[in-house]
């Protein structure tokens, strides 16, 4: 009797360590599947629009074109100011959560008989220490008229953003080049920490997305 009492309490033991050891790994898991990248956003200009691209710096007006692309048929093709700034730029006010861990990537590829130059992609963060410049990825990657270059990297928003301008530019270019753009994507890596805002609407020039509902 006392044997059986003795394996009994064991196999009681050992389903309180089984399932505990299951709770486990589904909470693993479950913290795991939180932290998986997801896509959200992604701009190919497909539609024939710049959708959402505007002029930065003295470029011209972005316009969607089927002259190149990198994939499907179409890109972006804006043209640098007279003296070789600007480029196409996107507000990413309602886009990026502050705190939050991304990656933006995209495809530049120089007009043809455009002379070699380098590219980046770079944002305009507004925030407590006042209005910033930074660089995402590499400062300097050498694009031509010839083949697609990618540009980006790893992103991560101040915790006290209130602006977001992401815009792709040349880097050493004197006179006006004209430049496609395509593919451009964004991905969330890691959520914002425990307990920083998750949304911000601040109508900088835009609607932020918002719409007239019933009949306003």
């Amino acid at each position: 009797m006392s044997f059986s009492l003795w394996s009994l309490r064991q196999g009681l033991a050992s389903g309180r360590i089984v399932r505990s050891m299951m709770l486990a790994t589904a909470l693993f898991l479950f913290g795991a599947g939180s932290l998986v990248a997801q896509t959200i956003a992604t701009y190919d200009f497909e539609g024939g629009t710049a959708e959402g691209w505007s002029s930065f710096y003295g470029a011209s007006t972005p316009a969607a074109t089927n002259a190149a692309a990198y994939t499907g048929s179409s890109s972006l093709l804006t043209t640098t100011s007279s003296t070789g700034t600007g480029g196409p730029s996107i507000s990413l006010n309602s886009v990026l959560l502050p705190g939050a861990q991304y990656t933006i990537t995209g495809w530049v590829k120089l007009a043809s008989g455009a002379t070699s130059a380098n590219a980046n992609f770079s944002m305009v963060r507004i925030d407590a220490s006042g209005t910033n410049y930074d660089t995402i990825g590499g400062y300097q990657i050498a694009v031509t008229d010839s083949g697609w270059a990618e540009i980006g990297g790893a992103y991560t928003p101040s915790t006290t953003e209130t602006s977001l301008d992401l815009y792709a530019q040349l880097v050493g270019a004197t006179s006006a080049v004209g430049f496609y753009l395509d593919d451009v994507i964004i991905t969330e890596t890691a959520p914002p920490p425990s307990g920083s805002m998750i949304a911000s609407y601040i109508f900088n020039g835009s609607t932020d997305g918002w719409f007239g509902f019933g009949n306003p």
